[in-house]
């Protein structure tokens, strides 16, 4: 069975963003304050834990009230 940890690693100062579940495969995130933040996913299988992986976020002052976004985030080429 695989287990998820969503964290802040980094996020503008007074910030206190957050995760609507930070221990599912798929949370929102939501962000309090305009500027950078970098958000990190650990899973781990029960015996051996995967690299963590990490994504910037940068959240502009317009959006800075209402700022919310579906993780993991998936990208198309």
């Amino acid at each position: 069975m695989l287990s998820y940890v969503w964290s802040v690693v980094a996020q503008p100062e007074g910030s206190r963003a957050w995760f609507s579940n930070a221990e599912a495969a798929s949370t929102l995130f939501f962000a309090d304050a305009s500027g950078d933040y970098e958000i990190e996913l650990r899973v781990h299988d029960g015996r051996v834990a995967a690299r963590p992986d990490r994504v910037s976020v940068h959240v502009p002052d317009t959006l800075a009230l209402n700022a919310c976004l579906y993780l993991p985030m998936q990208f198309r080429r």
